[in-house]
């Protein structure tokens, strides 16, 4: 039997651009920044470029919890929102696993 889904109000539509853009500018700013630096004559090893993806992400994950701050009123209905978010992974891993695969 299928769970209701709960109503949430939508999302103010400056919220939804400005994060869309901002995460635009930040996926922009990494390879522009990873194109400079590794084009640039330095001493010394050169760092992998899995690194700067790996930071680019944890950086964009920040952000995507601040915005979730931000629309969820604070940082204690974030969590809670980020523990639905966890249990509902956990019952449903096909669907987990569909979104982790790039497109």
């Amino acid at each position: 039997q299928p769970r209701a889904q709960p109503v949430m109000p939508p999302t103010p539509r400056w919220q939804r651009w400005s994060s869309l853009l901002l995460l635009v500018a930040q996926t922009v700013s990494v390879v522009f920044a990873m194109r400079l630096s590794k084009s640039q004559q330095a001493a010394g090893p050169r760092y992998l470029n899995t690194t700067a993806v790996f930071f680019s992400e944890v950086l964009k994950f920040v952000c995507s919890f601040c915005f979730l701050c931000a629309e969820e009123g604070g940082l204690r209905p974030a969590v809670v929102a980020l523990e639905a978010m966890r249990a509902e992974m956990h019952t449903r891993p096909m669907d987990v696993a569909q979104v982790c695969v790039p497109s």
